[in-house]
């Protein structure tokens, strides 16, 4: 069984704390709190609150659409990693800024259905 420290560790540079947190454990949230420093807790993981998440989503669904349905023209997908790596880059290389854009501007609305719903899974018309 191990023994309880009797000090805190010290902190090993003298920088001064970051105001923004995520996933701190309880001895540093203590730190904060005892010293008054203002802290902005938030989730170390939100990927509704994440563009690339979306971009992510197009990603998937273009890789899947076109390994499993190739136009004409197209090589079917033969099974090698290599193969897939040159699909991911096309279709990487297809997703264009308009989209990343739409994304990006879709933020405000998603914090606000976000804090609406508790935190539950958010979903609209881009992703």
């Amino acid at each position: 069984m191990l023994k309880p420290l009797k000090q805190p560790p010290k902190p090993r540079r003298s920088k001064p704390p970051p105001l923004e947190v995520q996933g701190s454990g309880h001895y540093i949230m203590q730190q904060y709190y005892a010293s008054n420093i203002a802290v902005i807790l938030h989730p170390g993981q939100s990927p509704d609150l994440n563009p690339i998440e979306g971009i992510w989503l197009i990603l998937k669904q273009r890789a899947k659409r076109r390994i499993q349905y190739p136009k004409d023209g197209q090589k079917a997908w033969d099974g090698t990693k290599t193969h897939l790596k040159e699909i991911l880059q096309e279709v990487w290389a297809s997703i264009t800024l308009e989209q990343i854009r739409d994304r990006i501007v879709e933020m405000p609305e998603r914090c606000s259905e976000l804090s609406v719903n508790g935190g539950g899974k958010i979903r609209s018309a881009t992703w």
